[in-house]
């Protein structure tokens, strides 16, 4: 079996994380970074014609195609690719709840890019809940997952573990304000209390319709000055990632949609493999999933992963596993064990299974 991946490669996560767990399912795979030939194209037109070009010079006939996003393709890109590989199954991996500022299950101007693939996976499964109410009958939940090679505890020496290192961070950017409206408000709250904190990330605080970069004193725009002192002004990813995560005694998680079922980021999942302690909102369905802290509840050393259920509940747990270090460093324990399972080479078995009709739903 040979697989193609349609995604963005430039930013040496997800879709290079993929790329290496299809090849430890089939005889050979490759990835083609449709999200850098776009963003290098001088217009729409010419996106599309060169990622048929290469998709066409590439000389590889699949048996299955993987789309990671990807609705940037029109539905001509689309059907050109089916023809050329009519044989071939067509599926999307979808890692987010929206197509712009509107919620993917109500965008209707991408719904027959949703209904043309053979299966639409999304990571989320609150949003496959919401396309299957909506009538799209391709709609399939796929969690996001760990990467080992790049998302497993590293060493570090004396300079790396301060350089890393903070009684709480934060991994992601502080969001656009619209869809993201409670991750800047959470960490003024972390630094209205006084703590040790840093953040990790872009700032990705503007209009989601500015198709150009803007500069920083934009990019700031409505954000409290404050936290400027505690951003890193650059991103932690892979090695960078796991360092945080061992370095950090909390790592916090802000989800964008805490009311959709098991909508949490794929940051639980990379904190947990590199064997930090999750401290993130109360994400309906996580308890389905994790061993996490009922409401009104301290921790008690057998969760997975510890949950708030407010800002107040917030400052109070972290006060806490800030003074019982033997309790988190026993959840941390405990939440790296637990994870184990859901890596990217289990999901690829996932969609490899139900594709091929080897299983019916997703485990």
């Amino acid at each position: 079996m040979k697989i193609m991946i349609l995604g963005s490669f430039r930013d040496k996560q997800t879709a290079n994380y993929i790329l290496d767990s299809c090849k430890e399912h089939v005889y050979d795979a490759i990835g083609i970074d449709i999200r850098g030939i776009f963003e290098t194209s001088k217009n729409n037109y010419e996106a599309q014609k060169r990622i048929i070009k290469e998709i066409e010079t590439a000389s590889f006939k699949p048996d299955l195609i993987i789309v990671l996003k990807g609705l940037e393709m029109t539905m001509d890109t689309l059907h050109t690719i089916k023809t050329m590989h009519p044989e071939a199954k067509i599926v999307n991996w979808f890692f987010d709840a929206y197509l712009g500022e509107v919620p993917i299950w109500e965008n209707k101007e991408h719904s027959y890019a949703i209904n043309f693939f053979d299966y639409f996976f999304c990571s989320l499964k609150g949003v496959a809940d919401k396309l299957i109410e909506s009538g799209y009958k391709n709609a399939y939940w796929l969690p996001e997952a760990y990467c080992p090679r790049n998302h497993k505890p590293v060493h570090m020496n004396n300079f790396q573990s301060k350089k890393y290192g903070s009684d709480v961070s934060f991994c992601g950017n502080l969001g656009y304000l619209k869809q993201h409206p409670n991750r800047i408000k959470t960490l003024e709250r972390l630094e209205k209390e006084g703590f040790h904190f840093k953040i990790w990330g872009n700032v990705a605080c503007y209009n989601l319709k500015e198709k150009n970069p803007v500069d920083e004193t934009t990019m700031w725009k409505g954000i409290s000055p404050i936290l400027k002192h505690f951003h890193q002004k650059t991103e932690a990813i892979n090695e960078h990632h796991s360092m945080v995560c061992q370095a950090s005694c909390i790592n916090l998680g802000i989800d964008q949609n805490p009311e959709l079922e098991l909508s949490q980021s794929a940051r639980l999942y990379r904190v947990l493999y590199a064997g930090g302690l999750y401290l993130t909102n109360a994400t309906k369905g996580l308890e389905k999933m994790f061993k996490i802290n009922p409401p009104g509840k301290m921790p008690t050393g057998e969760e997975d992963l510890i949950v708030y259920y407010d800002l107040d509940n917030m400052i109070e747990l972290a006060d806490f596993l800030l003074e019982f270090d033997d309790i988190r460093k026993q959840i941390a324990k405990n939440g790296k064990q637990v994870i184990e399972k859901h890596s990217f080479s289990s999901r690829i078995k996932n969609i490899i299974d139900l594709v091929f009709k080897k299983q019916t739903e997703v485990k």
